[in-house]
């Protein structure tokens, strides 16, 4: 989304500090159990047995070593106050965006906001995915996907 933060114009985002959580999880847990957790949340789409790609993902975080930590507050601070909906309006490109259908992260109500901001933009929802669409219905996911790359 090109903007994450609340504004009577603006549906389905919370106020600006939202992702203050996750900056006191990384403080609080060190960044692999903060990973671990968050991939947690990320997967818990998927029915057991989780896809053995969370576990290498898990071995990642584990393996990580030191991670400047501030890189990542730094991204954190920008996605929870940048408002780039003036900078993706003047995309004169196509835009293609992939959602899923059932994506409680980005509700469908911000689907049709961010739509409506560009009329170069195009959507290609998928049914019944969430916001991990790309793990859980990765077949779905690449046919949108090499549609896109193969058109003129």
């Amino acid at each position: 989304s090109p903007n994450f933060i609340e504004d009577k114009n603006w549906p389905g985002f919370p106020k600006p500090g939202f992702l203050l959580p996750f900056k006191e999880g990384l403080d609080a847990m060190g960044y692999a159990a903060f990973m671990r957790g968050y991939l947690d949340n990320e997967f818990r789409h998927f029915a057991e047995p989780k896809p053995p790609e969370l576990q290498t993902l898990y071995d990642i975080a584990d393996n990580s070593g030191e991670t400047n930590l501030e890189v990542l507050y730094s991204g954190i601070k920008i996605v929870d106050q940048a408002d780039m909906r003036e900078n993706y309006k003047a995309l004169t490109c196509p835009i293609n965006l992939i959602w899923g259908g059932d994506d409680d992260c980005v509700p469908n109500e911000a689907h049709q906001a961010i739509l409506a901001l560009n009329s170069n933009a195009n959507a290609h929802i998928i049914p019944g995915a969430h916001h991990m669409m790309f793990w859980t219905h990765k077949e779905e996911f690449n046919n949108i996907l090499k549609q896109i790359l193969l058109a003129d």
